[in-house]
């Protein structure tokens, strides 16, 4: 079995490495859970007044400030919902990987893990594969059966979905790939070219509505088996707040996006009818943004109790992709007007899943000709 910590880092930072796979998505900070330090780079720009939690996680509810490091006080500040839980810092003239200089920083490994990640989030067609659809909802699993009640016995953000057999019940179903990705990449950098990685950075009312916003990119296959494949809004793969308007009634959705009774009733419901409806229209992207990006943060820390220890190391993730247009929104619109199931439909889900390009045309005349030989 694999040490708990490092199944824990590696499920973190493949969630973080959806900044490339989404376009739009926001670029969150990311906090790699070893010893040496690498302070952020924050803009104090405050929060915007709601109902979010201020509540310090792990060691930052003892430790006083005079003994916070960089990094500590950072988080501090964004759990207390000042900070911008956002950054562009890039990284430049990236080391060799066996190299010495690379050994000295301790990002630098991440950034080459990063880079072998996004070659399997991001399809040919600019948007998210299967897997980062999976690598999200691995960071939610993991990290979201943590309580207070039950700190003490652990759990939390620690990769213990795929540690035990956790990803095989019935609430993880579709999750079980993903967790075979997570060990293969580990025994990958770990155990054959022997870095010092580990699994843990691999992967509330108000933030709930920012966190189920992930629905904008999915595509549900078990809910509805008969509509296996169809997307939660119009730009499946594209990070966008099309899902809260579609869900929500703003803006018509077309005929194939399926909206699950839960996001509906969430989107009318008055505790978190307000807060949705912020995300909608112009400036709803950024804010959604930035409260997707620190709601995800609180998340990733539940359980963490060393988060004075982390190290940022935001500059190993790819840059965000801003402006992203679907090279294939005529096809893609033509498929999204019926939910009428058909072969044809299915591969198209199917490309749509991998990231691929949507090509009706090519998929009808290939079906044809397959009829055609039987």
């Amino acid at each position: 079995m694999l040490p708990h910590n490092l199944v824990a880092i590696l499920v973190a930072f493949a969630t973080s490495i959806l900044v490339a796979a989404f376009p739009g998505f926001p670029r969150l900070k990311q906090l790699i859970k070893i010893d040496v330090l690498n302070p952020a780079d924050l803009n104090n720009v405050g929060s915007d007044a709601g109902d979010d939690s201020f509540e310090l996680l792990g060691d930052l509810i003892t430790l006083s400030s005079s003994n916070l490091t960089q990094v500590g006080r950072d988080i501090k500040e964004l759990l207390m919902n000042f900070g911008s839980p956002e950054s562009d810092v890039a990284y430049i003239d990236v080391p060799a990987l066996n190299s010495t200089a690379c050994a000295q920083d301790t990002c630098c490994v991440w950034k080459h893990i990063a880079d072998q990640m996004t070659d399997l989030y991001r399809g040919e067609s600019g948007r998210c594969t299967k897997w980062a659809r999976m690598a999200v909802r691995l960071g939610f699993h993991d990290a979201g059966a943590w309580s207070k009640a039950t700190a003490h016995q652990g759990g939390g953000a620690d990769g213990s979905i795929c540690l035990t057999d956790e990803y095989t019940y019935s609430e993880n179903g579709g999750l079980e790939d993903m967790c075979l990705q997570m060990i293969t990449w580990y025994d990958e950098w770990h155990n054959k070219k022997g870095f010092n990685i580990s699994m843990a950075d691999l992967i509330r009312p108000h933030a709930l509505v920012a966190l189920l916003g992930a629905h904008t990119t999915s595509q549900q296959r078990l809910t509805n088996v008969t509509r296996a494949g169809d997307p939660q809004d119009s730009t499946p793969g594209v990070w966008d707040v099309l899902y809260y308007e579609e869900t929500y009634g703003a803006v018509e959705a077309p005929e194939r996006v399926f909206k699950f009774p839960s996001d509906v009733s969430l989107a009318k419901y008055s505790v978190t009818a307000k807060e949705w409806v912020s995300f909608l229209g112009a400036g709803g992207q950024d804010h959604w943004n930035t409260d997707y990006a620190r709601a995800y943060i609180r998340l990733s820390l539940l359980g963490v109790n060393n988060i004075n220890k982390l190290t940022e190391c935001t500059k190993a993730l790819p840059a965000r992709t801003e402006e992203y247009k679907n090279p294939d929104q005529e096809n893609m619109d033509e498929w999204l007007k019926s939910s009428r199931v058909s072969l044809t439909s299915e591969e198209i889900a199917d490309r749509v899943e991998l990231g691929g390009i949507v090509d009706i045309n090519n998929l009808i005349a290939s079906n044809s000709s397959r009829e055609i030989e039987l």
